[in-house]
């Protein structure tokens, strides 16, 4: 296991699923953890304490990343709560997506707000950070299988997935020289509670899982 003692990470969207795993591993590896979500969980005391189970501290910092105000006032308590960031991995994301005869302009807003433009500002924050400081500093794009390949019925999500992509590509470039790593992450179907809604049955679901 790497360790990343004494260093902060900070996941978005991490209260369930993809999030709360990669959460779970960089505590493991000795990170203190900032979790991020719109709504407490109701089990946070219990999540916390597992989060902070490894010599480490964790903390659940509520924040809208799709609003500005939001994404600035996560990084500033962040830093207050740990007196340092070394970490950002950008998870927050979802499906808007419904029939194309229904498919609007708002979905395609809702999509592109916070599977795009949360993660571009979310990470000119923390380069920023990185920058003034002269620290190294790491950033990951969840982005996902969608991002090579599109799927009937996902125009939307597929669209902002591959975004996130030539985003990785650009931030990369725009950071070449600094002591800044950037990457992208594409998982595909993961059994998380929103694959599972989804995907609405079990039948579904397995299938799915058989052919990704």
């Amino acid at each position: 296991m790497f360790s990343l003692k004494n260093k902060t990470a900070l996941v978005t969207g991490s209260t369930f699923g993809i999030g709360l795993g990669i959460l779970k591993v960089l505590a493991r590896a000795g990170a203190n953890v900032v979790m991020n979500g719109r709504k407490t969980p109701s089990d946070l005391d219990k999540l916390l304490a597992e989060l902070s189970s490894h010599g480490n501290r964790a903390t659940f910092i509520p924040a809208d990343v799709s609003k500005a105000e939001d994404r600035k006032r996560l990084l500033q308590e962040s830093l207050k709560a740990f007196g340092r960031f070394d970490v950002l991995v950008n998870n927050a994301g979802s499906f808007f997506d419904t029939t194309w005869e229904r498919l609007n302009e708002d979905t395609f807003d809702r999509t592109m707000n916070l599977n795009v433009k949360a993660m571009f500002f979310m990470s000119k924050l923390a380069i920023d950070h990185f920058r003034a400081l002269k620290q190294r500093g790491s950033i990951v794009l969840v982005a996902s299988t969608n991002s090579f390949a599109a799927e009937r019925g996902s125009p939307c999500y597929d669209t902002s997935k591959g975004a996130l992509l030539m985003m990785s590509r650009a931030l990369a470039v725009q950071t070449f020289g600094d002591q800044v790593n950037v990457n992208a992450f594409c998982p595909g179907l993961v059994d998380t509670p929103l694959a599972r809604k989804l995907c609405h049955d079990e039948a579904t679901f397995q299938m799915i899982g058989r052919n990704v």
